[in-house]
């Protein structure tokens, strides 16, 4: 089976990686070197995105301030009962962008 040629520009950095590679795996060529290179950076690349980050800050936000405004309510205090379904429904919504964003990476919901 033949292997599609890879062109690239890389830094220096990169290039230390490859040779470090090569040499440690004991790769016959650099191609294989930066395959393996690349197919490890993929595999590390399964954290939290910038997006899923944003969802569950905002999450939480909105569900602190929710329990905030429902506590006041329940205390007596007037000025937070319009706040309380705003930031229920804004912990509902984000709760689901966050999960729309895990499913659209491919993840798990848990």
């Amino acid at each position: 089976m033949s292997k599609q040629n890879v062109s690239l520009r890389m830094s220096e950095a990169t290039r230390e990686d490859i040779k470090a590679i090569k040499e440690r795996e004991g790769f016959d060529n650099r191609s294989d070197a930066a395959r393996e290179l690349l197919r490890r950076g993929i595999e590390s690349s399964h954290d939290d995105s910038a997006g899923e980050q944003l969802m569950q800050i905002m999450t939480g936000v909105a569900a602190v301030g929710a329990v905030v405004a429902s506590f006041s309510v329940g205390l007596g205090q007037t000025w937070s009962a319009p706040l309380v379904v705003p930031f229920w429904a804004t912990t509902f919504v984000s709760s689901l962008l966050w999960a729309s964003v895990r499913t659209l990476e491919e993840r798990d919901l848990w």
